[in-house]
């Protein structure tokens, strides 16, 4: 039940409740009547258990949209400063504006194109590592289709493929399958409920605390990728090293990462159970 009235709220009341809700600018809003009527689409449910300011700005520039909001607030939470939406925002203006210039359709489908070569290369080399046997074939390029189906699946998050509505759901769908451990990454988990870490990782780019990629971004590795990245001496020395880092290092560091999630899983499983009788009690 949705509570009626304005009221101060916390984080742990609110996690807590059982109906959808969100944060912005330090207000709370119950959205659950809002999520079937929104223009924008699931991208609201996004926002749904997050302080969703960043997201909301960035998708939303005029008051017409804080006014909307407005008719579903219902408190606002305890120690956070209530701010109101910004009469000008001209950075979000000219973000606006670029994104509209990206969304429009393009002339030929050449993205398309590319993408769909190259996922019949994958295949064919697929078929020569695993059905023909050409093992060699499989340790030499292994490190560069795991790269390209990851930028495949990146791509498809930033929209690249838009000429064909029915084209991009294919890709995304084929994309989705061949690089499944990065879905939850770029998408998001729960069915899209929640913002994605690869949204964090642009709402909070080189942010210690908050990007996701800062370890990549800021810490100590092996290959510099971007100039935001800490130099050590040993960079210098990156162009000679980088080829057997990627191809050998970080695919056996990936996969002893996916051994370690299996372990992580199995002995979860062998966990007794946990007393759930707070869950017990919602349905009851």
């Amino acid at each position: 039940m949705v509570p009626v009235g304005k009221r101060l709220l916390t984080k742990a009341s609110l996690y807590e409740e059982d109906f959808p809700w969100t944060i912005v600018d330090g207000h709370v809003y119950a959205i659950g009547e809002f999520i079937a009527q929104h223009p924008g689409g699931p991208l609201i449910r996004r926002a749904i258990g997050e302080d969703a300011s960043e997201l909301f700005h960035t998708h939303h520039t005029s008051v017409r949209a804080a006014v909307v909001l407005a008719r579903y607030e219902i408190g606002q939470l305890a120690g956070a400063k209530c701010l109101g939406m910004p009469k000008k925002r001209t950075f979000q203006d000219i973000l606006n504006s670029r994104a509209e210039r990206l969304a429009r359709r393009p002339s030929l489908p050449m993205a398309e194109v590319i993408a769909t070569t190259m996922l019949g290369l994958f295949v064919a080399w697929a078929s020569a590592c695993y059905i023909a046997g050409w093992w060699r074939l499989n340790i030499v390029f292994a490190w560069f289709w795991w790269r390209h189906l990851d930028a495949g699946l990146h791509a498809l998050t930033h929209g690249d493929f838009r000429f064909s509505m029915r084209w991009h759901g294919c890709l995304k769908s084929i994309y989705s399958v061949l690089s499944h451990r990065a879905v939850d990454y770029y998408s998001g988990s729960l069915n899209g409920v929640g913002l994605s870490k690869h949204l964090w990782h642009h709402i909070h780019t080189n942010d210690a605390l908050r990007d996701p990629d800062f370890a990549t971004m800021g810490g100590v590795v092996w290959v510099r990728r971007h100039r935001s990245a800490p130099w050590h001496p040993f960079h210098r020395w990156q162009c000679w090293y980088c080829l057997p880092v990627m191809m050998f290092m970080e695919p056996c560091l990936e996969l002893l990462q996916v051994g370690r999630e299996v372990l992580e899983a199995f002995g979860a499983l062998l966990e007794p159970p946990c007393l759930s009788s707070p869950f017990v009690a919602r349905l009851v």
